[in-house]
């Protein structure tokens, strides 16, 4: 499990907060929230990373990291956003 600073999130919790941090962008752009939306997600981004770099090397704390950055990758991957 990965905590995000006293609260212990599982693998499947971050999957979905970083899914919610990801929608929150793609509605944003073009409105003058981007620059909130994109600061919330890189908030996000950073409290994982510092829990998953505290934590020793786990098998956990592995695919919790991967799991994060494949939904980036998916993300980054969408068709509409090479029309932004």
């Amino acid at each position: 499990m990965a905590g995000i600073g006293n609260n212990e999130m599982s693998r499947d919790e971050l999957a979905y907060r970083a899914n919610g941090y990801l929608n929150q962008l793609i509605e944003a752009v073009g409105s003058s929230t981007l620059e909130q939306a994109i600061s919330e997600l890189v908030n996000f981004l950073d409290s994982v990373s510092k829990s998953v770099i505290s934590e020793v090397e786990t098998e956990e704390s592995g695919k919790t990291a991967y799991e994060i950055l494949d939904k980036i990758h998916q993300f980054v991957s969408l068709p509409s956003l090479n029309q932004v």
